[in-house]
């Protein structure tokens, strides 16, 4: 990679919540992404002399992918009433996943030497922290 380049991997809320909330079918996918982003956060401090920006998105239920209807159809309808109704306020799409990746490709870098996080949840807008009540609901989701 060139001298101040970017990198972006994607998470998931339940990766996240690995141990704490996530659901047990999700377990392998969520220790896959939690042990990538260990590495990376380790390469990203030997890339700081380098200016190579890393950067983890997480983001809920993208709704319209195979997996994000799958979860909808099978998963949610075994959530409460307001569960199911918090958990579907905060799905992302497709489309909103790449127009906020795409604004933070071309904006400032942000910082280097280390792993910086980002949120998306329910829109397009990336914000440096996800609310208790998104984090909550998700991890009631039977399983």
């Amino acid at each position: 990679m060139h001298d101040g380049g970017r990198i972006i991997l994607f998470a998931s809320v339940w990766s996240e919540m690995a141990g704490a909330g996530c659901p047990a079918y999700y377990s392998s996918v969520a220790d896959s992404k939690t042990r990538l982003e260990r590495w990376l956060d380790t390469e990203a401090r030997q890339w700081a002399p380098r200016k190579i920006a890393a950067t983890v998105v997480v983001a809920h239920v993208i709704s319209d992918t195979s997996t994000g209807r799958l979860i909808d159809r099978n998963i949610a309808p075994l959530m409460t009433p307001e569960d199911q109704s918090a958990f579907r306020a905060a799905y992302v799409t497709t489309e909103e996943t790449i127009s906020a990746v795409t604004r933070l490709l071309l904006g400032p870098p942000g910082p280097t030497g280390i792993l910086r996080r980002v949120y998306q949840v329910g829109s397009d807008e990336l914000t440096d922290a996800i609310a208790p009540e998104v984090r909550a609901v998700a991890s009631r989701v039977p399983l």
